[in-house]
């Protein structure tokens, strides 16, 4: 680069080389688009297949898979309570599997449909 010297232009610095344009050749070849459209095609052949399953999947067959998610949501299992014997500080069984000492023990079973409207009925405000 040149260094300034005092009555010197700013064009005395600007490189003024033209680049000379390459000219294309009528030699090239012409560009072929047709792999380009079988690409597209096999993507949107691939997005509408997608598409139909999701659509059979939904619209068909939901019914059966929200039934299949909502038993497998949900899984009863039932335990029974642990009950053992009452045995007193000496090692006595207090209560014998007899209805008699019911109202000491408890009683375990399931609760029939006329206990559940009777004890609704009772209540007030419902």
């Amino acid at each position: 680069m040149k260094r300034f010297k005092p009555g010197v232009s700013f064009g005395d610095f600007v490189v003024t080389d033209v680049m000379t344009k390459k000219e294309r050749g009528k030699e090239e070849t012409p560009v072929d688009y047709r792999r380009g459209w079988v690409i597209w095609l096999a993507v949107l052949a691939v997005i509408v297949g997608l598409a139909v399953r999701l659509g059979a999947l939904q619209i068909f067959e939901g019914g059966k898979y929200r039934i299949l998610a909502d038993e497998n949501r949900v899984k009863k299992i039932r335990l029974p309570a642990p009950r053992g014997p009452i045995l007193d500080r000496n090692g006595v069984n207090l209560v014998t599997l007899a209805e008699a000492a019911a109202h000491v023990v408890g009683y375990l079973g399931e609760v029939g449909e006329e206990a559940v409207g009777a004890s609704q009925a009772k209540r007030p405000g419902l």
